[in-house]
């Protein structure tokens, strides 16, 4: 089960704008939410509403709701770190034709580091994806060491 702040970092990078007026969350632009999204704002309403409450406490000035543009333009710029680091992950394949797995750490946001992997499936595709991990909880040798121990495993 995710944690409030994990959901509500999930909806910033999706661009969605999270806030609160008295018990009532206002979510936007709506029509960003897939149904898995509402659902998940539905269960945990009450403590993202808390969260957000006891950050607009800390922070009386708040953040100020962004404009279509302002979110455009980051999208954008997000859109083409990802690819960025998607295409430095797969030049890193191709410059080790015996390597399996690459992955690039890329720039932190919303509390967490980018992380893309590309890896060479048996079939010589490559595969990519991206994932944003805790800050708190990255480990960079850690994660090589387990990609490591994942080029040495056979195929399931």
């Amino acid at each position: 089960m995710p944690a409030p702040s994990e959901i509500l970092d999930r909806l910033r990078h999706l661009g969605v704008n999270v806030r609160t007026d008295g018990s009532r969350l206002i979510v936007a632009p709506r029509d960003a939410l897939t149904d898995e999204l509402r659902t998940l704002i539905r269960q945990h309403k009450p403590a993202l509403v808390a969260v957000l409450a006891l950050s607009a406490k800390e922070d009386p000035g708040g953040v100020r709701p962004a404009t279509t543009d302002a979110l455009a333009q980051s999208g954008r710029l997000e859109h083409e770190a990802r690819e960025r680091r998607r295409a430095q992950a797969l030049r890193m394949l191709a410059e080790h034709p015996a390597q399996r797995i690459a992955f690039v750490a890329g720039e932190e946001y919303w509390g967490g580091i980018a992380v893309m992997l590309a890896v060479r499936t048996p079939t010589a595709r490559q595969v990519t994806g991206e994932r944003v991990i805790d800050k708190s909880r990255w480990d960079p040798w850690l994660f090589a060491a387990m990609l490591e121990q994942m080029k040495h495993a056979k195929p399931s």
